[in-house]
């Protein structure tokens, strides 16, 4: 008689998800939180003495750019969700944020993507898996548009940048991923590969109209995100183009998301990044690293910590 542990071994994985991950990324932020806190407490003491620091009206304007920003990627999950099965912008949210939660730990948001099929039968979940890849391919398809694009314009406006990126590098190595990546579909494609099949019917379920909503949303979430932070770098008092500042963060995105490296690093990154480059252009280290940690508040902290209340709330009665 053979004995099954599959059905076991599926709860423990599921509670660890639940109540685990919730718990260490708890711990996490608390502890990136006093370094950051640390890290900015004498620029913000001058801040403040000197009339600038954040009032709460400000703020409530950080906080409602950043309800926008996930009110724009809930509603693009809803999309992409639905072209297999139904769900509400409410559930769409949530799973959003218990996505986000578990892929605080995890490099290139591995996370989310095993997180995400588990709050559905077990017979949607590998469509939803590539619906997921879908809605994510759309996001990074316009980090790399724009980014590509600011990293031309930058490096024809400042020619010293080339000494900081090779440029022709760069561009040889996007060919190079392009090509590849062509290669390998037009080689499935010929085989009738299972992947390939599987890829084909997920994009043939998601329409043209389906396809073109969540491109549109994708470009207006990253104009969002991008405009939040140079928002927060005016109201600390920096003296920069809105269009220069634009390209940088694009250069910057561009750069954090080519890196496997889990969402909580992403405060690190983009800070010393945003040193690096905003610093060319005279802007002070301190409104660039007080601004990335505002961001990191309220786009990654407080959506975590949602996303944690979530998962450990959540109900288990739809999965097999």
């Amino acid at each position: 008689m053979r004995i099954r542990a599959p059905h076991k071994s599926k709860h423990f994985f599921f509670y660890s998800v639940k109540y685990l991950i919730p718990v260490i990324a708890l711990f996490i932020i608390l502890d990136q939180l006093t370094v950051l806190y640390k890290k900015d407490q004498a620029f913000l003491s001058e801040l403040i003495e000197q009339g600038l620091g954040l009032p709460i009206s400000l703020g409530l304007v950080m906080l409602l750019m950043s309800i926008a920003n996930w009110f724009l990627e809930g509603k693009k999950w809803q999309l992409a969700v639905n072209a297999a099965t139904a769900i509400d912008f409410y559930t769409a949210i949530k799973q959003c944020l218990m996505g986000f939660t578990t892929s605080l730990l995890t490099p290139a948001k591995a996370g989310d993507y095993i997180a995400k099929p588990l709050f559905f039968p077990a017979e949607y979940r590998k469509r939803i898996l590539l619906l997921n890849t879908v809605n994510h391919l759309c996001q990074m398809s316009v980090t790399g548009i724009f980014g590509v694009l600011s990293l031309l314009i930058l490096a024809s406006y400042v020619p010293d940048i080339t000494g900081l990126i090779d440029l022709e590098y760069v561009l040889i190595s996007i060919t190079f991923v392009a090509f590849l990546l062509l290669s390998v579909v037009f080689f499935f494609k010929q085989k009738k590969h299972k992947r390939y099949l599987e890829w084909k019917n997920a994009c043939a379920v998601a329409s043209k109209q389906i396809w073109f909503y969540l491109m549109g949303l994708s470009v207006l979430r990253y104009l969002v995100f991008s405009f939040q932070f140079i928002f927060m770098l005016v109201i600390f008092g920096a003296t920069i183009q809105l269009g220069t500042a634009f390209v940088l963060l694009s250069v910057i995105h561009l750069i954090n998301s080519s890196l496997p490296t889990p969402a909580l690093s992403d405060a690190v990154v983009k800070g010393s990044l945003g040193v690096l480059l905003f610093g060319m252009f005279e802007v002070n280290t301190w409104m660039v690293l007080l601004a990335t940690a505002f961001m990191w508040l309220f786009n990654q902290a407080v959506p975590a910590l949602l996303g944690a209340f979530y998962l450990t709330r959540y109900k288990r009665n739809n999965l097999s």
